[in-house]
């Protein structure tokens, strides 16, 4: 049987922290490494730093702002104005083989440190704007990096390539117990999430419909996004506690209907 043993590539996003976690719970040991390619939301790094100390998992900044001197995207120029979701732009926050760049240190960690498992985050939603978050890419970087390397037997997982990022807070609440709180997600950086960005958009509407409050949004903050999405009609299911994603307790979480979902 194999020994998995893995890094994972940490960014201290929501999708991240869940994926960290979720290597915890299946590999024998595990490493993370996070990488400051420039990107302006640098702040979530120390989210990076901080989920690993509660996990005693050995955590690596790599320093990596050689990326950002190209230039192109917003997350990597502060004179490109970030755009928000209604304008439909998420495809100019592409920084270009980012992910080609991030798996293949991934991979030299995994060299050094004698590891075989390298964990990824794409999900669903990123499918239509992010070439290198595609199956393909995953499959087609796997079998480069067992060519190029001595573990011919290196495996590049993407537990969250088809799952949707409410389903992945879902999972990630109801089996794991992430601290969403200590996370961050928005392209800007500053000091509360914009709510603008699509970055924080997907991020408060995956909490939203599975009835829980993001634990970064300001309460004010919150309310107008709910009072929006009931606006719109979007449906969201009834959860039988009031606060929590910072809770580690398995819940039972009910549509309107009152089933179990």
């Amino acid at each position: 049987m194999r020994d998995n043993k893995a890094v994972v590539c940490l960014s201290g996003g929501a999708d991240s922290a869940t994926i960290l976690y979720l290597a915890v719970a299946e590999c024998s040991e595990v490493h993370a490494i996070s990488v400051n390619y420039g990107q302006r939301h640098v702040k979530e790094l120390e989210c990076a730093k901080a989920l690993c100390k509660e996990l005693n998992v050995p955590h690596r900044i790599i320093d990596f702002k050689t990326l950002a001197t190209f230039g192109g995207s917003p997350l990597v120029d502060s004179s490109i104005d970030v755009p928000t979701q209604a304008e439909g732009k998420q495809a100019v926050t592409v920084v270009p083989y980012r992910n080609i760049f991030l798996t293949t240190i991934a991979a030299a960690y995994c060299e050094q440190h004698g590891l075989n498992t390298i964990y990824v985050g794409p999900t669903h939603e990123d499918l239509a704007n992010y070439p290198d978050c595609r199956p393909e890419y995953i499959e087609s970087i796997q079998r480069t990096l067992r060519l190029g390397g001595t573990i011919h037997d290196i495996e590049v997982r993407a537990p969250f390539i088809s799952t949707k990022k409410d389903q992945i807070v879902m999972f990630g609440v109801e089996r794991l117990g992430v601290p969403y709180s200590k996370t961050w997600t928005c392209y800007k950086g500053g000091e509360t999430p914009c709510m603008e960005c699509d970055s924080c958009r997907e991020r408060a509407l995956s909490f939203y419909v599975n009835g829980f409050k993001d634990p970064i949004v300001p309460d004010e903050d919150w309310v107008k996004f709910c009072n929006e999405m009931d606006n719109k009609g979007v449906e969201r299911c009834v959860i039988n506690f009031k606060a929590s994603v910072k809770s580690t307790k398995t819940v039972t979480i009910e549509n309107k209907n009152g089933e179990n979902k």
